[in-house]
């Protein structure tokens, strides 16, 4: 059953698909959005070999192929692109990394595996990838290289729950408390425009594929992890144990508020963490004051709607405004979406760009 965060969070995918497309084109993907929740900007994780029939220029290692724009942008490099990219970083973690999400060739990830093991991007990407046994070595892995990471915490807390190890899960959401929390989504983002730009493709190009194509796997999984102390709430309220309710109440906030930060660099995350701080919140008593969130539940509650209809309403200046865009203007708007966060450029574009400012 779909919520409403849902159906808002693809609204959201929807809208920056615009970056490239046409509008018939954003109609035509609007299948691929509804089978893809957890990516930024829709993006096609399935690996697609290059086709054998793109031809190249003479420089193929710069070439962009010819039919990427009727692919809408996402058509991946070719072996040969990969290749001399590979060589031009020499064989870097990251290079690896995005030389495997290209191709789809597992070769690429165990060398980078293999090379690079004390890396976090390359454990990161291996704990999405490993099953549940060595999912647990990737995360303690994790954890050693990126100690100031929430991420693996909350990862490990959620495999606790399921495994019903309630104390340990607890525990590991208490070690979270002070950290912050990352995908490496900047990180990862860098590498991939850079591999872009080496392929040829000019700076906007660039850093619009980078924003179809990156990935933030976890957030399904911190819902999931939100939803397993929303439970624990419920049965401490049912046992009239007030106290233990509103510790766990906190702890829900404040994980939902890592992710909403505005100055996250994609808005979905904004999302989840609404959704996340909801499921908090709906176990307390609306009516009832909370010093921890120096209001009422109810307040609270009412305060993340506006702030949901406040992405509706800026939705609308984005969707207005970017398609009229100079090509300059577009590399300012992703400049500071990463630097600042959406959210905040969506209202720095709004005062900039919005009606009343005409």
């Amino acid at each position: 059953m779909k919520r409403a965060i849902v159906i808002l969070t693809l609204l959201i995918f929807a809208l920056a698909l615009w970056m490239s497309h046409s509008s018939s084109k954003r109609l035509n993907e609007k299948s691929d959005l509804e089978n893809s929740k957890t990516n930024v900007l829709a993006a096609r994780t399935a690996p697609k070999h290059s086709s054998s029939k793109t031809r190249l220029e003479s420089d193929s290692t710069n070439s962009v192929p010819e039919n990427d724009e009727e692919t809408g942008g996402l058509k991946k490099l070719s072996r040969e692109q990969v290749e001399a990219y590979l060589l031009k970083t020499k064989r870097s973690p990251e290079s690896l990394l995005n030389a495997f999400i290209e191709t789809g060739d597992t070769n690429f990830l165990a060398e980078a595996v293999e090379k690079y093991s004390d890396n976090p991007i390359v454990q990161w990407t291996m704990l999405n990838r490993a099953s549940p046994e060595e999912r647990s070595q990737w995360l303690e892995k994790l954890k050693a290289t990126s100690p100031d990471n929430a991420l693996p915490n909350y990862l490990s807390a959620l495999d606790d729950f399921k495994a019903g190890k309630t104390d340990q899960a607890l525990a590991e959401i208490d070690s979270a408390s002070k950290k912050k929390l990352s995908s490496y989504e900047r990180e990862r983002a860098q590498s991939r425009e850079e591999m872009y730009l080496l392929a040829g493709y000019s700076h906007l190009e660039a850093k619009e594929k980078t924003s179809r194509t990156l990935d933030v796997p976890n957030l399904s999984e911190t819902k999931q992890l939100s939803q397993e102390i929303g439970y624990l709430q419920q049965k401490y309220k049912a046992a009239g144990d007030a106290g233990s309710n509103q510790q766990l109440a906190a702890v829900g906030i404040e994980i939902g508020r890592k992710y909403s930060d505005p100055s996250s660099p994609y808005l979905v995350n904004q999302l989840v963490g609404y959704a996340i701080e909801n499921n908090a919140l709906r176990n307390l008593d609306s009516e009832t004051y909370y010093d921890f969130l120096g209001k009422t539940a109810g307040d609270r509650i009412q305060e993340i709607k506006d702030q949901r209809q406040e992405m509706k309403n800026l939705a609308r200046t984005f969707t207005q405004t970017y398609p009229t865009f100079s090509d300059a203007e577009k590399l300012i708007y992703i400049n500071r979406r990463m630097l600042y966060g959406e959210l905040n450029t969506w209202r720095w574009l709004n005062r900039n760009y919005g009606s009343e400012t005409k």
